[in-house]
């Protein structure tokens, strides 16, 4: 089963996904920053995927992404961010993200698409 990690500090956001995604048959762990996300990280394999938010406390998803990406054990793991703003997306891309979605109406069909093609279809392939 692949396991998908969300950081946001909504936890209505986080719960939406969690749900939507365990529905496609993904495992989730869930966190609210960026610090509480990379505590958890040290006690698990490192998941399939890691959908971030942005603006969070404690730790924001970029200095989260920049973390990661100087870890080995998450060097190539794929990273979605979620953002309302455009411009902190394309930062996200240069500082290692692999892809950012708009927060829309459309969003978690955009989410899926990013996932189909960084790790595939559904969480039990």
């Amino acid at each position: 089963m692949k396991t998908i990690m969300i950081v946001d500090d909504t936890k209505t956001a986080r719960l939406c996904l969690k749900f939507s995604l365990k529905l496609k048959g993904f495992h989730i762990i869930d966190s609210s920053n960026g610090k509480d996300a990379l505590e958890k990280l040290d006690a698990i394999f490192p998941p399939s995927l890691i959908i971030t938010d942005i603006h969070m406390p404690e730790m924001n998803g970029i200095e989260f992404i920049m973390c990661l990406r100087r870890n080995d054990a998450y060097r190539f793991t794929p990273i979605i961010v979620l953002s309302s703003d455009e411009l902190k997306g394309k930062e996200a891309l240069v500082k290692g993200a692999n892809a950012y979605v708009l927060k829309s109406t459309n969003t978690f069909d955009e989410i899926m698409d990013c996932i189909q093609k960084l790790v595939g279809g559904n969480g039990t392939a």
